[in-house]
């Protein structure tokens, strides 16, 4: 594990080896403040700092998704349909 510091505070990453180099990465920082609520659809504003170190070693939150999409794409674009046979 390997320390680094930001503007924002300490950040704990991850040290691997890749082909015989040492490789530094740091996952999951955040760069904006949150958009949801009353901050949506407006310009970012910067991620909070905070105390002591954040363990930056995995990848942060996902955004979130809409598990029907795909059904709903496939649907409406005829892409669940077989292709009619030609003669």
């Amino acid at each position: 594990m390997t320390i680094a510091t930001t503007t924002a505070g300490d950040v704990r990453g991850a040290e691997t080896l890749i082909e015989g180099v040492k490789v530094r990465s740091f996952l999951g920082i955040p760069y904006a403040g949150s958009t949801a609520g009353t901050g949506r659809f407006l310009t970012p504003v910067a991620a909070a700092g905070w105390a002591g170190v954040r363990d930056c070693s995995g990848p942060g939150p996902a955004a979130p998704q809409n598990r029907e999409f795909p059904a709903l794409l496939a649907a409406n674009l005829g892409l669940g349909a077989k292709a009619a046979a030609s003669t």
